[in-house]
C-alpha cells in the first residue's frame, strides 16, 4: 500500500510540474504545428499508380511440352518461392537500370550523375518512389509514385512489361517457336530436294518400282534394264530416296503439328502473367499525408517538452 501511495504521489507531483509549464508546452506545440504545416505545404503532391499481376509457376513454365501437337492447357499460379523470385528480380539492379534508361530518371529526379554521392541519392529516390511487394493470393503488387500522375502510371506499366518479358525468357516460348519453324522449313527444303532428285531419276532413266507394275511399265523397265548399265544402281538409289521421303513426310507432319500447337499457345496465352490491376493515372494525391505529419510533429513536441520540463525540474532541485 505504501508503494502504491508513493507511485500515486509521484504521478501527481509530476503532473503538477507539467501543469506549471502548460503554456510553454502549448506554445511549443503551436510553433511545431506551424512549422510542420509550412514545410509540409512546400512538399509537392505525389500520385500513386499500382500494377498487380499473378505470376505463373516456374514449374509449369519448365514443363511446357508441344510434342505431337499437344496444346498446353494453361499455367499454374506461382507458389510462395516463385513469388519471392519474382519480387527479387523486379527489385534487382538490372531492372532498376532498365527503368532508369527507359525514363531518364536521373534527370527526372534532378540528380547530376557526375556529382559525388549521386548514386546513393538516386538509389534512395528510386526506392522511395517504387515499392514491390507480395499482396495476397499469389498477387505481386508494384506501386509507383511521382509528382506527374501519368509518369507514375507509365512506370507501373513498364514494370508489367518487364515482368512479362522475364517469364517469356524463362519459358523460351518465342525461341522454341522460331526453332520449330526453322526446323520445319529445313524439312520442307530437304523434302523438296529429295523429291526433285527422285523425279529426275524417274524421268531420265525411267526408274519405277517393279512391285504391282502393269504390263506396259514392265516392258519399259525390262528394256531399261538391258539398255542402261547403271539401271540397278539408280534403282537402288531411287528406292532409298522413296524410303527417305516417307520418313521426311512423318517428320514434316510431326513438326507441323508442333508449330501449330506453339502458335496456338501464343494466341491463347499472349501474356504469361495474369494482370489483375492495370495502372492508370490517379485522380487523387497519395502523399504527403500533411495532417499526419502535423499530428506526429505535435505529439513529438509534447513528449519532448514534457521530458525537458522533468529534466529541468530535477536539475534545479539537485
Amino acid at each position: 500500500m505504501k508503494e502504491d501511495s508513493a507511485i500515486e504521489y509521484d504521478v501527481r507531483f509530476g503532473v503538477a510540474k507539467l501543469w506549471k509549464w502548460k503554456w510553454w508546452i502549448v506554445a511549443a506545440c503551436v510553433v511545431a504545428g506551424a512549422i510542420s504545416i509550412y514545410f509540409s505545404s512546400q512538399m509537392p503532391d505525389e500520385y500513386k499508380s499500382t500494377a498487380a499481376f499473378v505470376p505463373p509457376s516456374f514449374t509449369s513454365l519448365g514443363t511446357m511440352v508441344f510434342a505431337n501437337g499437344i496444346a498446353y492447357r494453361g499455367f499454374y499460379a506461382a507458389d510462395e518461392e516463385d513469388i519471392d523470385r519474382t519480387v527479387a528480380y523486379l527489385e534487382s539492379s538490372e531492372v532498376m537500370d532498365t527503368m532508369t534508361n527507359a525514363f531518364n530518371l536521373f534527370q527526372h529526379y534532378g540528380i547530376d550523375p557526375a556529382k559525388e554521392g549521386s548514386a546513393k541519392r538516386f538509389y534512395n529516390a528510386f526506392k522511395g518512389n517504387v515499392n514491390i511487394s507480395f499482396a495476397s493470393n499469389s498477387v505481386v503488387e508494384v506501386e509507383c509514385w511521382d509528382v506527374d500522375k501519368q509518369f507514375a502510371a507509365d512506370m507501373a506499366t513498364k514494370y508489367l512489361e518487364i515482368a512479362g518479358e522475364y517469364f517469356e525468357r524463362i519459358s523460351q516460348r518465342q525461341v522454341g517457336l522460331r526453332a520449330a519453324e526453322a526446323q520445319l522449313q529445313a524439312i520442307v527444303a530437304e523434302r523438296n530436294l529429295a523429291t526433285d532428285s527422285l523425279a529426275f531419276l524417274r524421268s531420265e532413266y525411267k526408274i519405277y518400282h517393279l512391285d504391282n507394275a502393269g504390263d506396259a511399265v514392265s516392258v519399259i523397265l525390262a528394256k531399261q534394264m538391258r539398255d542402261e548399265p547403271k539401271f540397278h544402281e539408280f534403282y537402288d538409289v531411287a528406292k532409298t530416296m522413296e524410303t527417305f521421303l516417307s520418313t521426311l513426310e512423318l517428320r514434316y507432319a510431326d513438326m507441323k503439328r508442333e508449330v501449330m500447337a506453339r502458335r496456338l499457345n501464343m494466341e491463347q496465352y499472349p501474356a504469361l502473367i495474369w494482370v489483375t490491376e492495370t495502372p492508370a493515372p490517379s485522380l487523387f494525391k497519395d502523399r504527403p499525408k500533411r495532417s499526419i505529419i502535423v499530428i506526429l510533429s505535435i505529439m513529438a513536441t509534447i513528449v519532448f517538452a514534457c521530458f525537458l520540463v522533468i529534466v529541468l525540474d530535477r536539475t534545479q532541485n539537485a
